[in-house]
């Protein structure tokens, strides 16, 4: 087959290829140069179909860098992601991986520094202790070893929990009577499910009750 046309789309960033006169597949800009696509080149099936999958490549590495251009993303949320965009493609699962090489190999990809970012947004945006922060990250499918690391650096153990959840809990007080069993169990709720253990919390309904009582007239 003889390369008899290259057409530039309406945005510019992808190249129509004609053989034999007739269209055959488009391609992103870039790949022309690599596989050095010329009018009048001869061109095979085998290498056609090498350049049809090196696009595919090409384009999902580009949609997966928008998308960490909006947040970070663990390595785990963009796999999964790659497979709902990819599952209809032949060979879904190497043209997967082939992303993921690329993304890497250009920094892209590293949960070391996604859980990081995660954990530090958590601390200074929505506080919450360390059993939800990790169940959040394995949702995220990071390594217990990367969740480990970020930990002992932020230092998030048992002092920072319990002042975290104070000052969590200090903010619930103006609408709670922690001498009622009944707002005692709200607070509780509350700050479980903001993943604190039971053993800071209990600390944390000590020093607020009597707090409280501290203050009664």
């Amino acid at each position: 087959m003889v390369v008899t046309k290259l057409q530039y789309t309406r945005n510019g960033l992808r190249v129509n290829v004609f053989l034999d006169e007739k269209y055959a597949f488009t391609v992103a800009e870039s790949l022309i140069t690599k596989y050095r696509i010329y009018q009048d080149k001869v061109i095979d099936g085998k290498k056609i179909e090498r350049i049809k999958e090196d696009d595919v490549v090409t384009r999902y590495t580009e949609r997966v860098k928008a998308l960490l251009g909006r947040r970070p993303r663990s390595e785990g949320e963009i796999r999964d992601y790659l497979k709902r965009k990819l599952s209809s493609k032949k060979d879904a699962i190497n043209l997967a991986e082939e992303v993921i090489k690329r993304l890497k190999e250009r920094d892209y990809i590293d949960d070391l520094e996604f859980a990081k970012w995660w954990v530090e947004s958590r601390i200074r945006f929505r506080p919450r202790g360390r059993l939800l922060l990790k169940r959040e990250l394995k949702q995220k499918k990071v390594k217990s070893e990367n969740i480990d690391k970020v930990f002992q650096e932020f230092d998030i153990g048992e002092a920072k929990e319990y002042k975290d959840a104070l000052r969590l809990a200090s903010r619930k007080m103006d609408r709670l009577d922690l001498s009622e069993n009944r707002d005692r169990a709200k607070l509780y709720g509350y700050l479980s499910r903001k993943g604190y253990p039971s053993n800071i919390i209990k600390k944390v309904l000590s020093k607020l009750g009597n707090t409280a009582r501290e203050f009664k007239f």
